[in-house]
């Protein structure tokens, strides 16, 4: 299956934090492996336009996986990165969204959060710092492990374009 990803991100994103990077990876589980392409990639920074609330990468993605049992799908995981007030590259947020399991284009559109600080103390510390609260593993937005316990705050969405090929679906008995 061939993925080619064009993301286009409306993050709600406090002021004076204008510009963003993007870093997009792929989780594979189960039996999917890589075959052609990346498995992560950080996009250009943008910048949101004065009179337009939205942030555009046009970042394509080639990926081709392949698997002998659908179990596992795919996951894209995004991370999103700006400058704080004293110009440290901090994380902003994350999300995840699957591949869709269904071949044409599809768009989607992911919900990105960041983790808040347990304590309005710790929120002034990571300020100051420049260590805002960020998981220990970027790719903690794929799994619902403690995610009941995770305080976190919504950051607005990232519209994800995907086109989608599967090849060989018949092999495997998946369709009819």
């Amino acid at each position: 299956m061939v993925h080619h990803l064009r993301p286009r991100a409306v993050p709600q994103l406090p002021p004076p934090h204008t510009t963003t990077e993007q870093l997009a990876s792929f989780l594979l589980a189960g039996g999917f492996c890589k075959t052609q392409g990346v498995e992560s990639a950080t996009s250009q920074q943008a910048e949101k336009q004065p009179s337009d609330p939205t942030i555009v990468w046009n970042f394509p993605i080639d990926a081709t996986f392949q698997t002998t049992e659908p179990f596992g799908w795919p996951q894209l995981s995004l991370q999103l990165f700006g400058p704080d007030f004293m110009g440290r590259d901090v994380v902003r947020g994350y999300g995840a969204v699957h591949v869709p399991t269904q071949a044409g284009h599809h768009e989607m559109y992911v919900q990105m959060f960041a983790p808040k600080s347990s304590s309005t103390f710790q929120a002034i510390q990571s300020t100051l710092m420049g260590t805002p609260p960020e998981f220990h593993n970027p790719t903690f937005a794929t799994t619902g492990e403690a995610r009941c316990v995770t305080r976190v705050q919504s950051l607005g969405t990232v519209k994800v374009c995907m086109d989608v090929v599967l090849v060989n679906m018949k092999a495997l008995d998946l369709v009819s």
